[in-house]
Parts: structure tokens; C-alpha cells; sequence
């Protein structure tokens, strides 16, 4: 009895509470299995798009940069299993529908430095190098001015 289970619409926002509403974006990934959603999380001061896993940003149907501007989105916590495609050396990078971290940075650079959205990366791979908080993934990513969530944190909307 600790689980509430509630259907949702992708694109039918819901209010979790008094003051913050979600609103359910599906995404492409692993579509065979099940639904695969991001959420637009908004609250009285700010909005958050929350993003765990996706294919690459190339195979959403709007484009990210729109989904960030049209929800006013402040903050986003953004897939970022693999930092680079050679993480994985005994697999195919081409065959990885996960964004790379460094071609979601290419991407969504001009809006951070800009500071219209606030950009970390969640969802890391054992693989991912950006696990370690002082190694040179990790160093890389905050000098373009993104983060990686943490454990913990609290984010106020």
C-alpha cells in the first residue's frame, strides 16, 4: 500500500500537489517494451525538464532546443548514460541511442553560457568517466558550464 498508481496522457498535465503540476512528454526510446516519458515539472518559481533516458536528441520529433524554450524550462536534468562514443569498446557507437554527453554540450552550449537553462547530466553509465568527481570528464563538463546531478541534491522550483 505504498504505491499510488496513477495513469497519465503524454502531453496532459497533471498536478502532483498544491503548486507543482507534471506534465508527461513521451520520448523515443525502447518503445518496444514500454512508454518512455520525460517530464516537465513545473513549480510557482521555477520549471524543470527531466529527461533519465531518450535515443538521441536527433530522433525527437520536436527538437530539444524548442521542448527547453516553448516549456520555459529553467533547469534540466538530461540522459547522460555515455560521455563518448568509446566507452564501450566492444560495442557499436552507432548502435548506442543514448545522446553522448559531449553532443548534448555541442548542442545546448550556446543556451547555458547564455543563462537560459541550467543543464545536468543524470542517468550515468558505470562506464561513464563523468562518475568521478574530480576526473577529466567531469572537469570538461563543468568548464562548458554543465553538472552532473548528485546524489541528494534538491532542486527548487
Amino acid at each position: 500500500d505504498n504505491i499510488l498508481l496513477r495513469e497519465f496522457q503524454p502531453g496532459q498535465p497533471f498536478d502532483l500537489e498544491a503548486g507543482i503540476s507534471i506534465k508527461p512528454i513521451q520520448v523515443p526510446h525502447r518503445d518496444e517494451y514500454s512508454d518512455t516519458m520525460a517530464f516537465v515539472i513545473r513549480g510557482p518559481h521555477k520549471t524543470l525538464l527531466y529527461v533519465p533516458d531518450t535515443d538521441s536528441w536527433s530522433a525527437w520529433p520536436k527538437p530539444l532546443i524548442d521542448v527547453l524554450r516553448d516549456e520555459k524550462v529553467d533547469v534540466a536534468l538530461l540522459d547522460g548514460t555515455f560521455y563518448s562514443p568509446n566507452e564501450l569498446p566492444d560495442r557499436d557507437a552507432s548502435k548506442i541511442k543514448h545522446p553522448l554527453i559531449r553532443a548534448t554540450m555541442d548542442l545546448l552550449e550556446p543556451l547555458v553560457k547564455a543563462g537560459k537553462v541550467r543543464v545536468l547530466f543524470t542517468h550515468l553509465n558505470h562506464s561513464n568517466p563523468a562518475f568521478e568527481a574530480e576526473g577529466a570528464a567531469r572537469k570538461a563538463i563543468e568548464a562548458r558550464g554543465f553538472g552532473v546531478a548528485v546524489e541528494g541534491a534538491e532542486i527548487g522550483l
